[in-house]
This record gives C-alpha cells, structure tokens and sequence, in this order.
C-alpha cells in the first residue's frame, strides 16, 4: 500500500512540478508545498477509492 502511495505521489508531483517549470515560474517554496499538497490529497484520493472498504461498501451499493 506504501509503494502504491508512493508511485502515484512521485508521478503526480513530478508532472505538476514539470508544470510549474513549463509555465516559466520560479520554484520557491510556496510552489513546492503547493505541488506536494496536491500530490498528497491525489495519492491519497486514490488509495482510498481503491481500498477494500470502498470495494466492499461502495460499490456493493451499486449492484443492488
């Protein structure tokens, strides 16, 4: 579960961090803890819609 956090944090705080530079701004903190929020609710947003209670509660309700 830890490596899947892991991989989804890294892909999604490398591609805003690629953006950031693309957009031509100046990396300073703010952006930096900006990018790792975001990455951090993204990863955490996923593991929770994967996770076997979303499987067993959620989508259990969908089928009824």
């Amino acid at each position: 579960m830890i490596i899947k956090f892991l991989k989804i944090f890294s892909l999604f705080f490398l591609c805003y961090a690629l953006v950031f530079l693309v957009k031509g701004e100046t990396i300073s903190t703010g952006i930096m803890l900006k990018t790792l929020g975001y990455s951090f609710l993204i990863a955490s947003g996923y593991l929770f819609v994967t996770s076997r209670w979303w499987k067993k509660h959620v989508l259990k309700l969908k089928d009824e």
